[in-house]
């Protein structure tokens, strides 16, 4: 009898040990997918550990909101910081003030933003920026637009973006619900698609062009004005098995897309991404944090020359670039700039400027 005891405790044992040494490995494999930047896989592993009833503990649940916050899941990433704030230290805390900020609690941020230039925590200036941004969206909360926009009826799965018009139609990029292959941010591949348009409502989805699959993302495209040159943005590996985006080009021949050519723009060592071809034809606009910039991304315009080369990008200046990120340029037929920017006074996040001509290759914002 008490060798049958003995050994049931044994057991129990090594039952516990086994569960215990378990979850501590997925909380292990979610470190190592956090630290290379992986973060929706990061999340997946933290989230079975907790399922098995591991003890989560601070570091991890900081882990946790930080890969939230990066994967721009703000609501989630604000309700866990609030509760882990008396830990947060550092960029920890600095990602709670942003997230505050993005999640509209204007004053609140506020009050975290100070409190890291209090703690000598980021860049006091660019945090003051931060301020102003919260300070001016408390006051215009009730901002109005000249635009509304009307949602679509497609399926896009929660994921379309980068429409440019093309024939009778818009071409754009989107998933199509069918693969089981996803991102580092847990996000099906998008390919090209075209719908038509009609009474400017989009119609049907089909596949843009057979010649235009890859395994990674591609999107962000802009045509020539006779639309027989397109330019887009895909993802592709370098050397060390990392990956950069890069910016290509396509021709239009003979009723297909193809001749891919890689642009002498785009480098090994940063990205460039987001194309738009002024209305003229004249220049190539798109986003890249080469270095030398002044934040994050910052918008380039390049001149386009004879048989497919390019001047060397200019960078927009600090009228248009901020010490955040510019994003997804487009020229109007009057050749004001739009872009997207998380840099310039806003409501937090991506806004969408405006920039007026000022001559030759310089915008006001």
């Amino acid at each position: 009898m008490k060798k049958a005891k003995i050994l049931s405790l044994f057991l129990m044992f090594l039952m516990v040990s086994a569960s215990l040494l378990g979850q501590s490995r997925d909380i292990r494999r979610g470190d190592t997918f956090y630290e290379r930047g992986e973060y929706y896989k990061a999340l997946e592993h933290y989230h079975e550990a907790e399922e098995e009833g591991a003890d989560i503990g601070v570091d991890t649940r900081i882990r946790m909101a930080n890969c939230h916050y990066h994967l721009n899941e703000i609501d989630q990433s604000f309700e866990m910081y609030q509760t882990l704030e008396e830990h947060l230290e550092g960029q920890d805390f600095f990602n709670y003030a942003s997230a505050t900020h993005k999640f509209g609690f204007y004053q609140g941020a506020i009050d975290l933003y100070e409190e890291c230039i209090d703690k000598g925590i980021g860049n006091p200036a660019q945090i003051r920026e931060l301020i102003r941004s919260c300070e001016w969206a408390i006051e215009n909360r009730a901002f109005q637009t000249d635009y509304r926009a009307n949602p679509s009826d497609l399926l896009t799965y929660g994921q379309s973006f980068g429409i440019q018009y093309y024939k009778d139609g818009v071409v754009y990029s989107s998933s199509s619900g069918e693969s089981d292959e996803v991102d580092r941010y847990g996000k099906e591949f998008l390919n090209l698609y075209y719908s038509r348009l009609e009474n400017g409502e989009i119609q049907d989805q089909r596949l843009f062009s057979e010649n235009l699959v890859f395994d990674y993302h591609v999107g962000a495209i802009s045509f020539t004005s006779d639309e027989e040159t397109m330019y887009y943005t895909r993802a592709v590996r370098v050397g060390g098995g990392d990956s950069r985006i890069k910016i290509f080009k396509v021709t239009y021949e003979d009723g297909e897309w193809g001749n891919e050519e890689e642009l002498e723009i785009n480098s090994d060592d940063y990205d460039c991404a987001y194309p738009d071809v002024t209305p003229d034809d004249e220049y190539l606009i798109f986003s890249s944090n080469m270095s030398g910039g002044h934040g994050g991304t910052d918008l380039y315009i390049a001149e386009r020359r004879g048989n497919g080369r390019f001047g060397r990008p200019q960078n927009l200046g600090s009228e248009i670039n901020t010490f955040g990120d510019e994003r997804f340029p487009f020229v109007s037929e009057e050749y004001n700039l739009y872009f997207a920017s998380d840099g310039h006074i806003g409501f937090g996040g991506l806004d969408i400027f405006e920039a007026p001509h000022a001559g030759d290759t310089e915008w006001k914002n």
